[in-house]
């Protein structure tokens, strides 16, 4: 299960979701043109130490042919993309093993295809 480590904690991933959506206790979430590769991407900014984290999750709105973008009209990948992300979102908020989601890009952006493909394996069974 994808959130085993965070429901183990007592963090539920619906209620994380909804929150992170309606802007409150553990983030937000906004659309914004990502470019052609780019379907979303999580981060958690700097935080004060006294401070909760929180994270920010960017849907890509662009649109672009044959490239990756939120409303292409597949609600399945677009449940996909957001469950991609609130994985991350989860070890962010919640620490390592929160979720089996791993980290994908490199600190300068550049995607780490084994981790990505690593990634998508842990989400095939949501495909479903």
């Amino acid at each position: 299960m994808i959130f085993a480590g965070g429901i183990a904690a007592g963090y539920d991933p619906a209620t994380v979701l909804q929150a992170i959506v309606a802007g409150a206790q553990y983030g937000s979430v906004s659309f914004k043109d990502l470019g052609p590769g780019t379907g979303a991407q999580e981060s958690a900014p700097f935080h004060a130490p006294w401070k909760k984290k929180k994270v920010k999750i960017e849907i890509n709105s662009g649109t672009f042919p044959g490239g990756v973008y939120w409303n292409d009209g597949n609600a399945g990948v677009n449940a996909l993309t957001l469950l991609h992300e609130l994985g991350h979102a989860f070890n962010d908020l919640f620490g390592s093993g929160s979720s089996t989601i791993i980290n994908d890009t490199t600190r300068t952006g550049k995607i780490i295809q084994s981790a990505e493909d690593a990634n998508a394996a842990m989400l095939k069974p949501c495909d479903q």
